[in-house]
């Protein structure tokens, strides 16, 4: 009944631990970062029809790693669009600092979102254009750690977008 993010399925479930170390997503992972990569958490997103999207953000905001160590990698577990809640990102911003975030005025806790995730965004330097992401099921997108992105409302009736997101 709780359709909210579920945080580090890897403890729970050896398929998520598999996932967390797939020898192909975390040779990726150390090309991007120059060297060895340790997880720190993963996180299981449901995505239900009426679910809201993630603001605008950097993932580093949150852990507050060094610049160029930290990435994520999403991973699609069913064909993704923007009218499913599928992913944007603005190209290019990964060079920017960390940037400051802005409380999202007038916003509620949701039954299908963490309350983070809708609360706060990245103030958005001008310049900047966001792409969709169509993302096929089992495609994985990598995202630098400074990259803005954020996800659309999923506006369908009856489609889901399941994804696993290994930090």
């Amino acid at each position: 009944g709780d359709f909210r993010p579920a945080m580090n399925p890897h403890r729970r479930d050896e398929v998520f631990l598999r996932a967390l170390a797939d020898p192909g997503i975390t040779a990726i992972l150390e090309r991007l970062v120059g060297g060895p990569v340790s997880a720190i958490q993963s996180q299981l997103f449901y995505c239900h029809p009426g679910t809201p999207g993630f603001t605008e953000h950097q993932d580093n905001h949150y852990v507050e790693a060094r610049r160029e160590v930290f990435a994520s990698a999403w991973v699609a577990l069913e064909d993704v669009g923007p009218e499913n809640g599928g992913l944007y990102a603005l190209p290019g911003s990964h060079r920017e600092p960390l940037l400051a975030v802005e409380p999202v005025p007038g916003v509620r806790e949701h039954p299908k979102q963490a309350f983070n995730a809708i609360r706060q965004r990245t103030a958005v330097p001008p310049g900047y254009a966001r792409v969709d992401l169509t993302v096929p099921r089992g495609a994985v997108v990598f995202i630098h750690g400074h990259l803005i992105h954020g996800s659309h409302d999923n506006r369908t009736a009856d489609r889901s977008r399941r994804s696993l997101l290994m930090t």
